[in-house]
């Protein structure tokens, strides 16, 4: 019989130096309201406060958890990635330190062998932990349902492994939010999935639902830009199409990503000859959303 216990486990994280233009670039692509951007910063300077007045976690000291949940497609990894840049540009601003990213992929995390998850995260966590005794760090965790699993919910099978991955990653949070140095940030498409232990432990729970009708129309401007010169779109095609769409204080359930495949998309169905108007961006859109449904997104 073999013996795993020996084995090394699984480096399932890769790592990256911020500030970085790309992750700043992509928070900047999602559409927020100036009252969320000011809630953000309003945040870090309370969290940097806190943890300069060394205020106990048992005071209500923040643990510099923030997590964001909702449909697939809605932004939540690039906002993520955003708030990491931004933490880290804080904390250049302040120091001259630069940060490192550290994202642990749930597809690598989990094993066939019994127990070597667990080994897996506990190292990643280790690694994280020694880099932030020299310096500031951010650790992103996209699918925490996949890591804080809502032992609650958990029916058949083996449970045991999935248990022992939650536990390590709540006692390591734990350590994590010790330090000064750490932000933690987490993004899951089912928030019911997510283990209340972990949901409590997090300062900002924040739900990144679908685009208002504003949002939208800014999307689908900002790809129109893009695709000037791909295809003819008519000039009242946007506001049409958002006047079709989200009128009586309805909106669609039609996620960013979605969204910004309307229009190119509209010049490969209806082709770059054709003056694109709002009819055909809402049969794209209603052709995009039943193949999504189709296959499980949202």
């Amino acid at each position: 019989m073999n013996n795993h216990a020996n084995d090394k486990p699984p480096e399932i994280f890769t790592s990256k130096s911020l500030p970085d233009p790309g992750c700043r670039a992509r928070g900047e692509s999602i559409v927020v309201d100036s009252r969320s951007e000011e809630h953000f910063s309003n945040y870090f300077d309370t969290l940097d406060k806190s943890r300069a007045l060394r205020v106990p976690i048992a005071e209500g000291c923040l643990r510099g958890i923030v997590l964001f949940f909702g449909p697939p497609g809605c932004g939540k990894s690039c906002l993520a990635e955003g708030l990491a840049n931004d933490f880290a540009e804080r904390r250049f601003a302040k120091d001259g330190k630069r940060t490192t990213l550290f994202e642990i992929h749930a597809s690598r995390a989990f094993s066939h062998m019994l127990g070597m998850s667990a080994r897996a995260v506990d190292a990643s966590f280790e690694t994280v932990s020694f880099a932030a005794r020299h310096g500031p760090v951010v650790l992103l965790m996209n699918e925490m349902e996949s890591f804080a699993v809502n032992r609650r919910a958990l029916s058949g099978g083996d449970p045991s492994d999935v248990q022992r991955v939650t536990n390590t990653i709540l006692t390591r949070t734990d350590a994590l939010s010790e330090s000064s140095n750490v932000f933690v940030v987490g993004t899951s498409n089912f928030d019911g999935m997510v283990d209340l232990a972990f949901l409590d432990r997090a300062d900002l729970i924040i739900e990144v639902g679908y685009p208002d009708s504003e949002a939208a129309r800014s999307i689908l401007e900002r790809t129109a830009r893009a695709f000037a010169g791909v295809g003819r779109l008519a000039a009242n095609a946007i506001d049409s199409f958002i006047s079709d769409n989200y009128g009586n204080e309805t909106s669609p359930r039609l996620s960013g990503r979605t969204l910004r495949r309307i229009v190119p998309l509209s010049f490969v169905m209806y082709s770059r000859w054709t003056l694109i108007n709002a009819k055909h961006l809402s049969a794209v859109a209603k052709s995009i959303a039943k193949r999504s449904k189709c296959n499980g997104d949202s």
